[in-house]
């Protein structure tokens, strides 16, 4: 199990001097709430927001893959505790060749369960 600590990052933001604290909340069957109530401010303010990074899809994605592939919601936030990005990160053990690699996949890009490949970081302005 990895280490739920929150770690900062830089913001992309040229000389905003801003630091963005990661915060990694791990499944549990009753991440939707969770989700529903961070995705929904950041979604609010993101101009690349799709159908498919809307709160109402990644909810039901969580109902149906949640409990199998038990993602972590990733929440980038700012110094005073706005949500400013969210993902759902997957991690699985793959077979390449006669090695086993550890593999994550963004809101399951490219997980073969799943074969959604319609997803982003989704980002606050």
């Amino acid at each position: 199990m990895q280490d739920a600590r929150p770690s900062a990052l830089r913001s992309s933001a040229p000389d905003s001097g801003s630091t963005l604290r990661l915060e990694v909340i791990p499944y549990s069957p009753s991440l939707a709430a969770e989700l529903r109530a961070t995705w929904s401010s950041v979604a609010a303010l993101a101009p690349a927001a799709s159908a498919f990074t809307s709160t109402e899809w990644m909810i039901a994605w969580l109902g149906v893959y949640g409990p199998s592939l038990a993602p972590k919601l990733l929440v980038w936030r700012a110094p005073e505790g706005t949500p400013k990005a969210v993902c759902l990160l997957g991690q699985r053990s793959v077979a390449i060749g006669i090695f086993r690699a550890s593999a994550l996949f963004l809101n399951a890009s490219g997980e073969q369960q799943v074969a959604s490949e319609h997803n982003c970081v989704l980002c606050a302005e």
